[in-house]
């Protein structure tokens, strides 16, 4: 499976990084979002954490990183 291209024209994909305010970054390590692409649905790796800690023994997040995500997906969606 190839890593998937960003797809920063999508407009969902587009107002969610704008609602980050925040630069995209390449994601380390696979995930579903190069199985969509590869399909042409679009998607992108989004969530609180330090992907650099992923599945390592100081992995955590801190409470005020999920509800900053909640609320820029919730704004995001329209909520």
């Amino acid at each position: 499976m190839l890593g998937a291209n960003p797809n920063l024209s999508n407009p969902f994909i587009a107002k969610l990084l704008a609602a980050t305010n925040e630069l995209p970054e390449a994601k380390l390590g696979w995930t579903d979002v190069s199985f969509f692409s590869s399909r042409g649905i679009p998607a992108t790796n989004f969530g609180p954490g330090n992907p650099l800690l992923a599945h390592t023994r100081d992995e955590h997040v801190e409470l005020s990183e999920i509800n900053a995500a909640f609320g820029i997906m919730t704004g995001a969606l329209g909520g």
